[in-house]
């Protein structure tokens, strides 16, 4: 082969610009993609030329957002109907685990919002540029991410604007998005995710929101820092304590002294035998001094009794005629809560107690229940307000959608039907051991148009109330709530 002068050069020039000198520097900076040995991570630094990087368990400015701002979701079924979602799972959206996810399948859409009205400006505190981070499951993808902003600085446009996508994963699945924020008025976010069934799970797996700042703060960011005043958002437990303690905790000298005293009580042994006037019990003084010391039962006894005497006449030989009727109980009549004015009368004359009295009561979601000694059990109580589409044609009537509520212990219905009391060392984990004997279901407008009767389906089970369907002799829309009262057995 001939190279003349000319091609030479021309070689020589291609092989310089492949190969470096033997001695040569570049800047971080001008280095992208690779983090440079000994390099600095400033990551709350937004204004230096040093490698900068979101590490999200750190620089999250969403980290626990439904404890600090006004952060709700709910989800639209194919049918149309809309069901809020309730703490437990819109908090899984910012506890920074990846593992859990909230599922969504076709035809349904997850509608989330995130208010800053609770903050003294009622906008994003402080400076709120940079990068809404959107996490998929694995290939869970969602068919559609739709991110919005309202926005109150005027320069920039008050209103809604809606913020574009850009896909940040460098996975086969593609499922990280990043969605950039440019204005300064943040006063509300709308997330929302359609569902997806096609992909390895059959549903869209949406696991973290989080927000990457372009001025991170360490003090305004949920992390525990040395740099401002913190307030926790979870329980803090520390299973051993070194050091001292200052502040309004105790000092670790009342923390030594108060184990010693619980490490001996717990040595002594289980006392079993009938005390006597003269037996003895350790007290606490009412100082908060930590003083300790003995008292008798009779000294116990004279100290109730005198506040029993101030209270209560003395008891008088009782004649006790029939039974206390139980109660009835009636919406909106709080006299009735707890005992009939029979039994009332009887208990101060010092009647002798009733065949049958509650053993248990309580609240649980939007029920009330009782629980009796005979076993009987009820409940009663008024859901939230809602509406029904009463549009679809019956005859010469229309209904609405079919409509039904968990009783208490219904956990697969909502998690805020949770359920648990013991009696007689048995753990009841729902009220109702069977179908209830009893069950009237109603619905109250509250105003606009009414409704002219309910229709009553099946689905009446120990765990759920029975399918209903409003009527209406024409089409229309119906706001109000649903009222039921149940009667069964818990035994």
């Amino acid at each position: 082969m001939y190279l003349d002068q000319p091609g030479l050069m021309k070689l020589w020039d291609r092989m310089k610009a492949v190969f470096a000198p033997k001695s040569h520097t570049h800047r971080a900076s001008d280095v992208s993609g690779v983090i440079q040995n000994g390099a600095e991570l400033m990551t709350t630094n937004p204004f230096s030329p040093l490698p900068n990087l979101y590490i999200s368990k750190i620089d999250n400015a969403f980290y626990a957002a439904d404890k600090r701002f006004n952060v709700s979701a709910e989800v639209e079924r194919p049918d149309g109907s809309v069901v809020s979602l309730d703490s437990v799972w819109v908090a899984m959206f910012f506890d920074g685990d990846y593992e859990s996810c909230y599922r969504l399948k076709d035809g349904y859409k997850l509608v989330l919002r995130m208010k800053f009205d609770n903050q003294p400006s009622g906008k994003f505190p402080n400076y709120p540029y940079g990068n809404i981070l959107v996490s998929a499951y694995y290939d869970g993808v969602p068919k559609n991410i739709g991110v919005r902003v309202y926005n109150s600085w005027e320069s920039q446009g008050v209103g809604w604007h809606d913020l574009n996508a850009k896909n940040i994963s460098v996975s086969w699945d593609r499922n990280a998005w990043s969605f950039r924020n440019p204005y300064y008025g943040l006063q509300e976010i709308e997330f929302t995710f359609t569902g997806n069934e096609d992909n390895t799970y059959k549903y869209a797996g949406i696991t973290q929101i989080e927000m990457h700042l372009d001025r991170p703060y360490s003090g305004r960011n949920p992390f525990l820092s040395k740099y401002a005043a913190e307030e926790l958002y979870y329980p803090l437990k520390a299973p051993k304590f070194i050091g001292d303690v200052q502040g309004n905790a105790y000092t670790a000298t009342e923390i030594k002294a108060q184990a010693g005293v619980n490490a001996s009580l717990e040595k002594l042994p289980t006392w079993t035998a009938t005390p006597t006037d003269s037996t003895q019990l350790v007290r606490r003084d009412t100082t908060n001094t930590a003083t300790y010391g003995r008292v008798t039962f009779l000294t116990v006894w004279n100290y109730i009794k005198g506040k029993a005497d101030a209270l209560y006449a003395p008891k008088a030989s009782p004649v006790f005629t029939g039974n206390p009727t139980a109660p009835t109980p009636s919406f909106g009549d709080s006299s009735k809560s707890l005992a009939t004015t029979e039994f009332v009368a009887n208990a101060i004359t010092g009647a002798s107690a009733p065949t049958d009295y509650i053993v248990a009561q309580g609240k649980c979601d939007f029920w009330t229940w009782r629980m009796w000694k005979s076993g009987v059990a009820e409940c009663w109580g008024s859901t939230g307000a809602t509406y029904e589409d009463v549009t679809s044609e019956w005859g010469s009537l229309y209904e609405g959608s079919a409509h039904s509520n968990g009783f208490p212990g219904n956990t697969s219905e909502s998690s805020a039907l949770a359920f648990s009391i013991q009696l007689d060392g048995v753990t009841y984990t729902r009220l109702f051991s069977d179908v209830p004997e009893f069950c009237s279901c109603s619905f109250n407008p509250t105003g606009g148009s009414g409704i002219s009767g309910i229709e009553i389906g099946g689905g009446l089970s120990a765990l759920s109330t029975p399918t209903v369907y409003l009527l209406r002799p024409t089409s229309a829309r119906v706001d109000g709530h649903y009222s039921y009262y149940a009667k069964g057995r818990w035994k």
